[in-house]
């Protein structure tokens, strides 16, 4: 529960600085933003925190532009660049990084392209650059393409398609985890794989920031 997560650390600044900090929350979800900025326990007790929606935040256009490493890998999630030209000209950036950076942005790219529900136009674009990027040389793409994209993507069948989108978010799931927890517990394997597209949609996004893996499920 994201309230909960952003009180934890509050205690710790009041001991250490004598003031709670600002804190603020960037939304990046897909659907329309209804999270709750924060709590009262109706006995005096409230607490608060500023909840901004990335999309009225900063244009896409900015982000494309911004001089900054990885600036532009957040155009996709801003107000109007939810679509297949935006995600283009975010992989054209990418290609002028170089070799290891391009990795990097490639894997951090699919997590916020299955945000924007934009992972099976990634999966096109990239089909059309084999010279360019090799999905062997990165542990999303390789782990996403030996199970199930293949299938899903080259063979154009129905059931194809279906399994290998099912599997692609499972296996993106698993990378984000294993590269934030190190080796995943048993008990998760379980959870994944018979989790829906919305589960694995929100547990992908919390697991870029949890502070535990138990908590990326909650």
């Amino acid at each position: 529960m994201i309230v909960i997560r952003m009180l934890e650390p509050v205690p710790y600044f009041l001991r250490a600085f004598g003031t709670r900090p600002d804190q603020y929350v960037i939304y990046v979800g897909d659907r329309p933003m209804n999270m709750e900025d924060g709590y009262s326990d109706g006995h005096g007790m409230t607490y608060r925190f500023i909840l901004i929606d990335i999309r009225s935040l900063i244009t896409k256009e900015e982000m494309l532009n911004s001089p900054l490493y990885g600036d532009f890998l957040l155009a996709i999630l801003c107000v109007g660049g939810n679509n297949r030209e935006t995600l283009m000209l975010v992989l054209g950036r990418i290609m002028e990084l170089p070799v290891e950076q391009r990795k990097d942005a490639i894997g951090k790219l699919i997590v916020l392209a299955g945000l924007r529900k934009l992972d099976t136009v990634f999966f096109e674009e990239i089909e059309k650059m084999p010279l360019l990027i090799d999905p062997q040389e990165n542990v999303i793409l390789k782990s996403i393409y030996g199970q199930g994209m293949e299938k899903g993507l080259v063979d154009g069948k129905a059931a194809g398609i279906a399994e290998g989108d099912h599997n692609a978010r499972v296996s993106t799931l698993r990378a984000v985890l294993t590269k934030r927890f190190g080796p995943l517990p048993a008990w998760v394997e379980p959870s994944v794989e018979t989790a829906t597209a919305g589960q694995l949609e929100a547990w992908t996004t919390h697991a870029i920031d949890a502070p535990t893996i138990e908590s990326v499920f909650e």
